[in-house]
């Protein structure tokens, strides 16, 4: 439970940081009462560290960025580079916490060329602490390559059915759950119809506002973070899709923010 608590503390902070306190406090509130995140806050689970670790580690990196070139912007290019690292040994679905700060830079080399010059260095010193902490995780992979390969059998049969399943993942929060009781009651949706409502206008919201670098994130953690489940043997896979959890209540609290600001006007 304390792992739960914890990551609805990261998940409001980093909603602070990028949209303000109240959006942070809607997606808090959401959170505290939605039913998947309190089944996984309640459940042993490795995938329960997920969510925790993708707020810690997108916080830490936004802090950095916002820091510009204080001195305390290492403390936090540090710390986010370590969660990275640390969060490889917690889940499977943890290398897409290396592939959305990736993402996110070639997006800002193409819309914000500037802050990517002022960042470089500290970019590649994330990397390498990346790769530091990775090391022993990728030498035991190397000498055991089946360990995190799903069977043959449960993968995509091409390239096309990747985008499909993530269709399915995204709806399977809404329509009909995972099937799997481990991590859900079988087939019970993960929101609520209001709640997933929500959360499809808030997808509106980012995508009409996309140019926006916070938006911008969240539409990339998003995307990304379905392509685990995607990967697995069924869809939805609420293990897999744990990391997207806090972006999922991002949404719906811009969502309602959004909405009370054209009905308040």
């Amino acid at each position: 439970v304390w792992i739960s608590m914890l990551s609805l503390a990261m998940t409001s902070s980093l909603m602070r940081r990028l949209f303000g306190m109240r959006v942070a406090l809607m997606a808090l509130g959401l959170m505290s009462v939605s039913f998947w995140p309190v089944l996984f806050g309640r459940s042993v689970i490795q995938a329960g560290l997920m969510p925790l670790l993708a707020a810690f580690v997108f916080y830490c990196l936004t802090r950095a960025m916002l820091a510009g070139d204080q001195p305390g912007a290492g403390v936090w290019f540090t710390a986010g580079g370590l969660g990275i690292g640390v969060a490889q040994y917690a889940h499977i679905s943890a290398w897409t916490l290396m592939v959305i700060p990736v993402s996110f830079i070639l997006y800002r080399l193409i819309f914000a060329r500037a802050t990517f010059r002022r960042h470089w260095r500290n970019i590649f010193y994330v990397l390498m602490i990346v790769m530091s902490v990775s090391l022993p995780l990728m030498l035991f992979m190397l000498g055991h390559p089946d360990v995190r390969i799903a069977a043959e059998g449960d993968q995509p049969a091409n390239l096309i059915d990747i985008p499909v399943r993530m269709i399915q993942s995204l709806a399977g929060l809404i329509l009909r759950g995972d099937s799997y009781p481990n991590f859900n009651l079988p087939g019970r949706p993960a929101l609520g119809p209001v709640t997933g409502i929500l959360m499809l206008i808030g997808m509106g919201v980012a995508i009409a506002r996309w140019r926006r670098s916070t938006y911008a994130l969240l539409l990339g953690w998003l995307l990304i973070g379905l392509i685990p489940g995607a990967w697995s043997a069924r869809s939805p896979n609420y293990e897999a899709m744990a990391m997207i959890m806090p972006v999922v209540f991002a949404f719906t609290a811009n969502a309602l923010h959004t909405l009370h600001t054209i009905f308040s006007q």
